[in-house]
């Protein structure tokens, strides 16, 4: 994990238990019980060597040290903060296709380094490993020329969200009916179907009744370095409110880059359904706050509003929302001829689907970008 200095600590309360707090030197707080605490800890590199990763690049650092960074997209350029790591002032890339200059700025606590690009990067993801940093930059995909499966070589991660003791949302029909547990499993299998048949290759984070936190979820697209990651859920509202007049789709992407794609899903949703568009939104959850690659959550519907309830688990609804999802997927991947589209990097400020021999049927009842693991540096 990354390492960085205590700059401060204070006494906290969480879950009515008293632990503390370290403040770090980037100003960030961390609660004690999600650090190690280790000496030493300095860092230095002086350049990066690229290597290629199937269509992805990765830069390894020469040096050594595992420094926490921030990063962040500006003018389709990657600028890192690394706090508490040394720099040479001549450190460049080398056998990069991507990188097209590197410039280092040391400031006051921690060092920019600041990278160009000869083409957009998709995405990027900090990394560690062996004792020393690394980076992934990701390359924009293209559609395939394949008859009938433009998605080959796209890779898409869908995530169905709560699961096993956390059932999400309770549907209108009360218990014993499909919770949304349930419903987000169920559109996520009809879209792994429809994605698959345009040739995507589809992780899903879960494949039964299972329940992951979502640090590990988070770990998941790191881990997997999709192209697109959606999370599905489906809607609910407090009890002051009358659940008869709450329907329709919306959708939540964090960082611009996921701005097209939430757009995409809630039109195609909301066309394949009929229910009311409720638009595209910028909203600070744990799952889309990814720089791995354009990164969403999708609320599919309604599960409180007894007539939408309906209709959001039905079994031709569920195949045309997953249909939905695949087409919003493949607006969202520019053709080959013609790939220079308006681009935002991560970080940076149809026809119907015919089910498979067993459809995800819920009439039956279905069964921080980078998680804080550093160790700490007193």
């Amino acid at each position: 994990g990354a390492i960085a200095q205590v700059a401060a600590c204070a006494e906290t309360v969480r879950n009515g238990k008293t632990t503390w707090a370290y403040q770090l030197t980037s100003g960030d707080w961390v609660l004690a019980y999600n650090v190690q605490e280790v000496e030493g800890g300095a860092a230095s590199f002086t350049g990066a060597q690229a290597v290629c990763s199937g269509r992805d690049e990765l830069l390894q650092f020469s040096g050594s040290g595992t420094p926490l960074a921030y990063t962040n997209m500006v003018d389709g350029a990657l600028v890192m903060d690394f706090y508490d790591a040394d720099f040479a002032a001549d450190f460049a890339v080398s056998g990069s296709a991507l990188v097209q200059s590197a410039a280092v700025d040391p400031g006051d606590g921690c060092t920019r380094v600041t990278l160009t690009f000869t083409q957009p990067v998709w995405g990027h993801t900090v990394e560690y490993a062996d004792g020393t940093t690394q980076v992934i930059l990701k390359k924009q995909p293209v559609r395939s020329d394949v008859f009938g499966k433009p998605l080959t070589g796209v890779a898409v991660l869908l995530d169905a969200g709560h699961g096993d003791h956390d059932p999400g949302a309770m549907g209108a029909a009360g218990a014993g009916a499909p919770a949304e547990k349930d419903v987000n499993l169920a559109l996520t299998l009809a879209a792994k179907y429809r994605l698959e048949q345009l040739g995507a290759t589809v992780q899903t984070i879960r494949t039964d009744d299972s329940f992951l936190s979502l640090e590990e979820r988070n770990r998941a697209i790191v881990a997997g370095q999709p192209d697109f990651f959606i999370a599905v859920h489906h809607n609910s509202i407090d009890l002051s409110v009358d659940a008869n007049l709450q329907t329709g789709t919306e959708c939540y992407y964090f960082y611009p880059a996921g701005k097209a794609l939430a757009q995409a899903l809630v039109r195609n949703v909301t066309q394949a359904t009929s229910r009311p568009d409720r638009g595209a939104q910028w909203g600070y959850y744990y799952v889309t706050r990814s720089t791995v690659c354009p990164a969403v959550l999708l609320e599919a519907g309604f599960m409180v509003n007894p007539s939408e309830y309906e209709n959001v688990t039905s079994e031709p609804q569920l195949w045309a929302a997953g249909d939905a999802i695949a087409r919003s997927v493949l607006e969202c991947v520019p053709d080959a001829s013609f790939p220079s589209l308006p681009f935002s990097a991560p970080g940076s400020y149809s026809g119907g689907a015919s089910p498979p021999p067993c459809s995800p049927r819920v009439t039956s009842r279905l069964s921080m970008r980078w998680s804080f693991t550093a160790r700490m540096v007193t």
